[in-house]
């Protein structure tokens, strides 16, 4: 095997690792925007709970239903998000350990 030909054998190998890694950084780029986008859920069902807890606490309401009614919505919504955070980096600590291991 000549010299230069070894020479772009390893030049390939080298872009194709190079390219791997760089794949790698991207799919945790994506996993870390997903995970954020899941805590400002948490964070956003939090605020509106507090804010219908306000207004429930600073309006005298005659009638029998009043903003009550989202306060189930909120507390859903909070715990799907919280699941969803936990259930997401449960699956990017395993995809991280197999990609390790690979």
């Amino acid at each position: 095997m000549t010299f230069e030909r070894r020479a772009r054998q390893l030049r390939r190998s080298r872009g194709t690792r190079l390219c791997s890694e760089s794949r790698g950084q991207l799919k945790n780029v994506r996993q870390l925007h997903l995970l954020l986008l899941f805590l400002f859920g948490m964070t956003l069902a939090n605020e509106v709970f507090a804010t219908l807890r306000e207004i429930r606490e600073s309006a005298v309401s005659l009638s029998a239903l009043g903003i009550d009614v989202f306060d189930p919505c909120a507390v859903f919504a909070f715990c799907v998000f919280g699941v969803l955070a936990i259930v997401h980096v449960l699956q990017w600590m395993a995809s991280a350990r197999l990609r390790s291991s690979l």
